[in-house]
Formats: C-alpha cells, structure tokens, sequence
C-alpha cells in the first residue's frame, strides 16, 4: 500500500493526506510502506495537544454523572465537571442541605 509521508515531520500519513498536520508542509508519495499506526498521536504530539488517558477520561465522565445526578445541568454541569478545583463532596454536601442548584454552583465557582 502507498502512503505519503512529510520529510520534515517523518510522518507517514495515509493516502489522501497531501499536507503535513504539523507544518502544512506538501506530503510526497512513499511507495511501499504503510501509514504510520499511531500518526494521529504523533501530530497531536507535535502540536502540543493534550492526550487524555482512559482513566482521566472515566474519572471526567464520573464526575460528571455524580454533579448530573445532583441537579446541575447544561453549561454549570460542563464547568463544574471540567474544573479540577470543584470538590464533588463539597457539592453533594451543599445539595444535601437545601442548597439551591444556582447557589451550589455560585459557591462551587
């Protein structure tokens, strides 16, 4: 299978990938060797970008479920899940005695 590869990143992309994702350099033809496997992680390498691993993903996707399960919904729910600075207990607490959804969430913020 052909692949098209960028001579300053030395990434093999797939055919059809005709500019570097890291430079926009032109990709040129390589004949006889496969894509790189992984091509997307070197990129996100490259570029910086922040790869979330399957724990830190289950840990986001927990805390979410727990606040969505407390009452908050829509954009404070994405907050409150998303900071790592918003104690879970804290707001289960604050739920606990009454406290409003709005007020938890001014408090939590």
């Amino acid at each position: 299978m052909a692949a098209r590869r960028c001579e300053s990143c030395g990434i093999t992309y797939p055919v059809g990938v005709n500019s570097c994702r890291v430079c926009s350099a032109p990709t040129e033809p390589a004949y006889g060797v496969e894509p790189d496997d992984d091509w997307r992680a070197h990129v996100d390498l490259l570029l910086g970008v922040s790869v979330e691993s399957d724990e830190e993903t289950q840990v986001r996707k927990w805390r979410y479920d727990f606040l969505e399960a407390l009452g908050f919904e829509g954009v404070t729910l994405d907050m409150l899940s998303e900071s790592p600075d918003v104690d879970v207990h804290v707001a289960e607490s604050l739920r606990a005695r009454g406290c409003s959804v709005a007020t938890a969430a001014l408090i939590l913020l």
